[in-house]
């Protein structure tokens, strides 16, 4: 089995057209900007919607664990959907 190696790609300095221009690539708006929570809210909402849905099926604490991890986690997806929606039509 013969392997192939390929040479790192090193673009030239007249490739980049942030070098043409002396802008940076990275906009200063962007690293200010604040993280959204909706995601870690979503999180909380799931583990405590899921804890008292396992504590009215009179489940054990193991069973209101595992109800509070599968609601959060699906509550988390959705959270970052709903994220990442938001940040593309804002």
């Amino acid at each position: 089995m013969c392997l192939r190696i390929l040479p790192k790609f090193r673009p030239s300095p007249a490739d980049d057209p942030a070098a043409d221009t002396g802008q940076d690539t990275l906009n200063q708006d962007t690293l200010n900007k604040e993280p959204d929570m909706i995601v870690i809210l979503l999180f909380v909402i799931g583990a405590t919607l899921g804890w008292r849905t396992a504590a009215k099926r009179q489940g054990d604490r193991l069973d209101k664990l595992q109800y509070a991890t599968a609601y959060s986690i699906a509550f988390s997806i959705a959270g970052l959907i709903i994220t990442v929606l938001l940040e593309r039509v804002l």
